[in-house]
């Protein structure tokens, strides 16, 4: 019998080594880095995911935007707002308010 509960968590411990190293997890969590072309010039902006819900949008070194977020399939909301996006590789495109459809890379 204890052999076969410790085959049983052996099994399961390597699932979940398994399952965390496919990248099964949040997949917006991180830093995103774009630069938006605005009347001539070149802004450069920074999105974080944080693994604790939050989220913060910055340029020039200052907060333009925070709150909660929630990945809901292939949406994501943003304090209740839901938007689209997609992830293909390093590349992160989501609609975020005035600056419209906008690619991030991951830093």
């Amino acid at each position: 019998m204890m052999k076969k509960s410790l085959a049983i968590l052996a099994i399961l411990v390597l699932l979940t080594v398994a399952l965390t190293a496919c990248g099964g997890g949040n997949p917006l969590k991180g830093t995103w880095e774009s630069s938006v072309g605005v009347a001539g010039l070149s802004v450069a902006y920074q999105l974080v995911f944080g693994g604790d819900g939050t989220y913060r949008l910055s340029t020039f070194g200052q907060t333009v935007l925070s709150g909660k977020y929630e990945v809901k399939g292939d949406k994501v909301s943003l304090d209740g707002v839901e938007v689209g996006y997609t992830v293909k590789g390093n590349q992160l495109t989501i609609r975020i308010g005035d600056l419209g459809l906008t690619t991030f890379t991951k830093k």
